[in-house]
């Protein structure tokens, strides 16, 4: 660690492990204290539907703070998380591991659109050849034996989820959340009187007001399954 300033540390943690991590900082001698807190690792392939650069023009920051870039990344993280909720499917690829329990000629996998499969093990240890499989449906998750086999049981299957490509509707709406949300936390700062927004949209099982013209862009979400 260091001293910077008078009374002010700092410390070089190099992380190894996505996700959450608690720090607690412990001063001992005449101002002796303990402070608890939290920071986030992003992973190495952020789930982005768009790129820092292109969120950094939409909101006309040519000279932005380090403070500013880490708003506008956790504003791209909440945008692809409004939209994969409005869509009810995976947008950004990645790495699903699921227990699926089948009785059947199909596995019928919840994340989609399934991309491809990198492996199935069954509950007894048994492995499954992804390459014996097939993705029948992509959107709707449907696994099938190219042989026409019968699945039994619990499955764990390790398979690809999400758009290799993304729709533009789909930037253009990840945009517009992240104007939205970056502007709606600086009304002010932007020379506005008041609401940004005199109509929005609630999207379902979020407490998440967006505009209304990402909900456009975005189009119906597929209906409720039971």
């Amino acid at each position: 660690s260091h001293i910077p300033l008078t009374g002010v540390y700092e410390v070089d943690y190099p992380t190894v492990q996505v996700g959450l991590h608690q720090v607690r900082w412990v001063a001992s001698g005449a101002n002796a204290d303990v402070y608890p807190d939290i920071f986030n690792v992003f992973p190495a392939n952020p789930e982005f539907v768009v790129s820092q650069r292109q969120a950094l023009r939409k909101l006309r920051l040519t000279n932005p703070t380090a403070d500013d870039i880490e708003d506008v990344r956790e504003y791209m993280a909440a945008a692809t998380a409004v939209i994969e909720r409005h869509r009810c499917e995976v947008v950004t690829p990645r790495t699903v591991t699921e227990f699926v329990d089948a009785s059947g000629p199909s596995l019928i996998l919840p994340h989609t659109p399934v991309i491809s499969i990198t492996s199935v093990t069954r509950l007894d240890g048994a492995t499954i050849d992804p390459a014996g499989l097939v993705v029948t449906k992509p959107t709707a998750g449907i696994v099938r034996y190219r042989s026409g086999g019968w699945f039994n049981g619990l499955h764990e299957v390790v398979y690809r989820a999400g758009r290799t490509v993304i729709p533009s509707n789909y930037t253009r709406a990840a945009l517009i959340i992240v104007e939205h949300l970056w502007q709606t936390e600086r009304p002010f700062a932007m020379g506005l009187d008041g609401p940004l927004e005199d109509s929005m949209h609630l999207v379902r099982g979020m407490g998440f007001a967006v505009p209304n013209r990402a909900i456009e862009l975005l189009g119906k979400p597929p209906p409720m399954v039971a």
